[in-house]
């Protein structure tokens, strides 16, 4: 049994229930990590309206799953030595008659695509403290891990920040990989949206596209933990940081719940995270121990016993993985 078929009660009243609520979800696979789902929602002309689709859709996984005995979660990283979670935005340029912009013979698409890629590369960093705005988010940007370390594009690659997919001319389109589950829709699609028009506006130059490994081939070049993601925002110039004039400067401070006072790289930074009662985990330094009681970390989409006994393995998902699910794959 795969664990599609495992998890098909619940997967079938997730799809019914997307459908009375007019939620466009279509392709739903199973990821590389044991229990891990991804979901394709169906692209809008309305950037607003798709942001609020994807926090419907969160909303209604955690209810059904709730329903079905199961626990959601949509943390950048869950395990970390399992796959992490991607908040992955496609997005492309319309006329006004709905033409693409972006279509082309050319893999690569149009100059506009390339402006606008540009313009995306030279706002990432600057752009962290929405992309990853907890301290679990920064665990999830590890090399050959499908999540990106670096300001780097390319076509039909994983490897890479911003990927532009293969298909039809008529298709072409861009793949911004570097948000995670658990950023904000409305605000990592806004600042994808403002890195693309800074591109166009001032016709940037991304450079050449990676191919094969990026990881091999370009250094890390992102910020690695949360207090540098931060810092990356607030020490902008607002006059020169394009998200600095947009957003104010402690929105990434608050939209992940908040953060300690900013240290800056070099010294600790302490917190804790909160667990779900019902689950009976102890929590230090920011990772999940489970206690005996409870068998696992809370940090999944778990068939939970309300902590009171361990849970059994499932054989039909690996000989020593608990019965598990989170959203969503890279």
């Amino acid at each position: 049994m795969t664990e599609l078929e495992e998890f098909a009660p619940f997967v079938d009243e997730l799809y019914g229930a997307a459908r009375i609520m007019g939620l466009p979800a279509e392709t739903l696979i199973s990821e590389y990590a044991p229990g891990q789902l991804e979901v394709v929602l169906r692209h809008r002309p309305d950037a607003l309206q798709a942001a609020d689709e994807a926090i419907q859709w969160k909303r209604l996984v955690r209810g059904i799953a709730s329903k079905h005995g199961l626990l959601a979660t949509f943390m950048a990283k869950p395990y970390v030595n399992r796959a992490g979670s991607g908040f992955h935005i496609h997005a492309s340029l319309a006329d006004d008659k709905g033409r693409n912009l972006f279509a082309a013979e050319n893999p690569e698409g149009t100059p506009l695509l390339r402006q606008a890629i540009a313009g995306l590369l030279a706002t990432i960093g600057e752009g962290m403290g929405v992309f990853a705005p907890n301290a679990n988010s920064y665990r999830r940007f590890q090399a050959t891990s499908y999540a990106p370390i670096a300001r780097t594009w390319g076509v039909n690659n994983r490897s890479v920040a911003l990927r532009i997919p293969t298909g039809g001319p008529e298709t072409r389109h861009l793949e911004h990989r570097v948000a995670g589950a658990d950023a904000n829709p409305y605000l990592a699609i806004a600042a994808v949206l403002a890195g693309m028009h800074k591109g166009i506006v001032e016709k940037l130059d991304p450079g050449p596209a990676i191919a094969g490994n990026g990881y091999a081939q370009a250094a890390a070049d992102l910020p690695n933990d949360w207090a540098r993601g931060v810092a990356s925002f607030e020490d902008l110039d607002p006059a020169e940081g394009l998200f600095r004039r947009t957003f104010p400067r402690d929105i990434p401070r608050h939209q992940g719940g908040g953060m300690p006072p900013l240290q800056r790289p070099g010294q600790r930074v302490g917190f804790r995270m909160v667990s779900d009662p019902r689950l009976r985990c102890r929590h230090s330094r920011g990772m999940t121990q489970a206690t005996k009681s409870g068998g696992h970390p809370h940090s999944t989409l778990c068939r939970h016993d309300s902590g009171r006994r361990p849970h059994k393995a499932q054989d039909s998902l690996s000989r020593r993985v608990y019965r598990c699910i989170w959203m969503v794959g890279e």
